[in-house]
């Protein structure tokens, strides 16, 4: 047993008492008052029994939209110096920065699905052609489960995570010259999805449903709309011949198709029209815009509510995966088809994915934090949890998944031929989408369908 003393305030003192051992997960203390905004907090890091508490100065404010309506709240930190200014610190192997999430993952009964979706990325998503000028760059997040008291009271388990940001992506910072590097997120449903394209506004820090998150207005740096805008324009308005031959140069093509991969993969529905990244590393010497998603707690058979999924559900995508299924040289879903396919054997075997899931879940009970966290909140906000149930669940919505998507890429699997036109392909048995959905005869509409192996365009 380990004491911990703080001062709460100027004159009232509270013992926290808690339990650690050298197999419990790391503890996060602080003592404020979080709310919509930043307020000062202290913060003390115990990373186990045998390393002395990390005492630091902070700020904290609630995180999230969605996630300020739960009661487990989800905090952004903010390291201080004794002056108020930012202070870099590594926490377990992680970057050394001051911009910190503490996430709460309230909605999901497992409390992992975004670690795990993240870990997923990492380990097989291309590297982002940043990679290329800076080996450090970083096309995802890490994070490392924590348990938190907040004013000597627990207050669960929660993900300690990097920020998706300039610094993690390695972009080239603004400086007398100009913008350099960019950094777009789309911040809501309504944002083009590469479907619309209207006139932008450099003296804006939104764009067609687009927040720009780097260069940062508010400290008097310009900003750029036009990468965006033209790659923009360029999905809606090139011939099929110049999205042949540019598409590589606008995108970071290799990335842009591990996602649709893994969006399918992890069922991500939340992730098709908002929580995701794109980015230029220097727009003085390409406009290329690289990929990276975010907030991954909605997949895996829930969604942003906590409510379950079928797992025979096709996840929505926007103009540009449109255009590169329906190219006639780019063979997109050829190529998906077979790097699912041998994903399969590896790191999206059912093995390899439930033992992720797995690997986590026996960490909350051998640490005791699963039973901390059950008797904290289970059913506070009409969400029961239930650790075992919960993996039992995501377990068969693995292997009905895979199943699933094993079934679509069948067509894929084989090289197709090139396509034929055709007024009428009735009469075949199975014919499909581009996305690998077998069709009925009678619902045929103009387009462009596989059947035999080979692209067939209905008029």
């Amino acid at each position: 047993m380990k004491k911990f003393t703080t001062l709460l305030g100027i004159l009232t003192i509270t013992t926290l008492t808690f339990a650690q051992t050298p197999h419990s997960l790391p503890h996060i203390l602080i003592e404020g008052n979080p709310g919509d905004e930043y307020t000062k907090c202290k913060y003390y890091f115990v990373e186990n029994q045998d390393k002395d508490t990390i005492k630091l100065q902070a700020k904290i404010r609630w995180r999230g939209n969605t996630a300020k309506a739960f009661n487990k709240k989800s905090y952004a930190i903010k390291i201080i110096d004794d002056k108020g200014k930012g202070k870099d610190v590594s926490f377990l192997g992680m970057r050394k920065d001051n911009n910190w999430i503490l996430d709460a993952m309230a909605i999901d009964k497992a409390r992992m699905r975004n670690r795990v979706s993240f870990d997923l990325w990492n380990d097989f998503s291309n590297k982002s052609y940043i990679f290329n000028y800076d080996k450090k760059a970083i096309n995802g997040t890490r994070g490392n489960f924590v348990e938190v008291y907040l004013n000597g009271e627990y207050n669960g388990i929660y993900c300690l995570t990097e920020k998706i940001d300039r610094k993690q992506l390695r972009l080239n910072k603004y400086n007398k010259d100009g913008v350099h590097g960019i950094l777009y997120k789309a911040d809501g449903f309504l944002y083009t999805g590469f479907w619309e394209v209207d006139q932008y506004d450099n003296s804006k820090m939104t764009w067609g449903g687009w927040e720009m998150k780097y260069p940062e207005l508010d400290k008097g740096e310009s900003i750029d709309w036009k990468p965006l805008y033209d790659a923009t324009s360029f999905i809606l308005n090139s011939t099929d011949k110049e999205f042949d031959e540019k598409v590589s140069n606008v995108f970071d093509l290799p990335v842009w198709a591990d996602y649709y991969l893994f969006a399918n993969v992890i069922m991500a529905f939340d992730n098709s029209a908002k929580n995701v990244f794109t980015y230029i590393y220097d727009n003085k010497t390409s406009q290329k815009l690289g990929f990276a998603p975010w907030d991954l707690d909605a997949t895996w058979g829930r969604n942003h509510i906590g409510k379950l999924l079928s797992a025979q559900k096709k996840v929505p995508f926007h103009k540009l995966y449109s255009r590169l299924l329906k190219s006639e040289k780019i063979n997109f879903m050829e190529n998906i088809a077979h790097r699912y396919l041998e994903l399969r054997k590896t790191i999206l075997s059912e093995k390899a994915l439930k033992e992720r899931f797995h690997n986590y879940f026996q960490l909350f009970k051998e640490t005791g934090a699963a039973q901390r966290e059950t008797e904290k909140w289970n059913g506070v906000n009409g969400i029961e949890i239930d650790f075992d149930k919960e993996e039992s669940y995501i377990n068969k919505w693995i292997e009905e998944r895979l199943t699933y998507l094993d079934e679509k890429v069948k067509v894929f699997s084989t090289k197709i031929n090139t396509f034929e036109e055709e007024k009428d392909i009735s009469n075949h048995s199975n014919i499909y989408t581009l996305e690998g959905i077998k069709v009925n005869e009678k619902d045929l509409k103009p387009g462009i369908y596989i059947k035999n192996k080979k692209k067939s365009i209905i008029k």
